[in-house]
């Protein structure tokens, strides 16, 4: 099996910075689901996680560097992408929620090197379907656990985090 970031948003915003087409990774889904991918892969060991419009490494690396309110889900992580979302909201409820924004955004700007490394240390240990029968958990979608590399290449289990976004 094959595991791809499928839900790795800056695995999708470097598909776009590099002139891909915006539907590229469904491309690749398309072409090897059922071959060497699959998004079901229920109790699985290590790979990318499979949350949609998550990017729980990045959410890790906030609550690593002391910023665990930081919203993981967002698109908007320069001062470019905000004040575009800004103006094309303007006159909407929206633009005052994407202004509030702007201190954790000016944040994520100044610090994207060690957020982009922190995220990267983040490995997924293994992942369950939050509806497995045996343990319903509401709504989530899929309950996962990371791990930092040194600690795994270390066989360190002492910081083992757990995800698990809920369905909206």
């Amino acid at each position: 099996m094959l595991s791809l970031p499928w839900s790795r948003k800056c695995f999708a915003r470097d598909a776009k910075q590099a002139g891909l087409p915006e539907d590229v990774l469904d491309q690749i889904d398309k072409a090897l689901l059922g071959k060497l991918t699959t998004h079901a892969a229920d109790g699985k060991l290590g790979g990318h996680s499979m949350q949609d419009e998550y990017d729980l490494h990045r959410e890790i690396a906030y609550e690593k560097l002391g910023k665990p309110d930081v919203d993981a889900s967002s698109d908007v992580i320069t001062l470019a992408e905000l004040d575009r979302a800004i103006a094309r909201e303007d006159g909407s409820g929206w633009a005052e929620e994407y202004e509030a924004d702007r201190p954790d955004v000016q944040w994520m700007e100044a610090n994207a090197d060690r957020i982009s490394a922190e995220a990267d240390r983040a490995r997924l240990l293994c992942s369950f379907d939050a509806s497995l029968g045996v343990l319903d958990l509401g709504d989530g979608m899929h309950l996962d656990f990371f791990i930092d590399a040194d600690d795994l290449h270390n066989k360190n289990f002492d910081i083992v985090r757990a995800r698990l976004p809920m369905l909206l």
